[in-house]
């Protein structure tokens, strides 16, 4: 797997990948649509996302990369 694809990004640049606002996101990670990683620390952004599971969601409504299809997993390997 190509390493772009297991990069975290935070709240901020999720927002950009997505076209939506950082409250959007939260509130979709509250509703179970968008997996997130939360840090333990405490500073900074508080959520963490793999750029292949937002892409997940972005083309395909799906939260999570791991549950895609291969053809669908090979179309975003193709856009990123």
């Amino acid at each position: 797997m190509k390493g772009s694809l297991m990069k975290f990004v935070n709240i901020n640049e999720a927002s950009k990948i997505l076209c939506c606002s950082t409250r959007t996101i939260h509130n979709r990670i509250l509703d179970g649509k968008i997996k997130a990683t939360r840090d333990g620390f405490g500073s900074g952004s508080p959520y963490f996302f793999l750029i292949k599971d937002l892409y997940a969601y972005r083309l395909f409504g799906i939260p999570q990369y791991i549950k895609l299809t291969r053809p669908q997993k090979q179309q975003i390997q193709e856009y990123l």
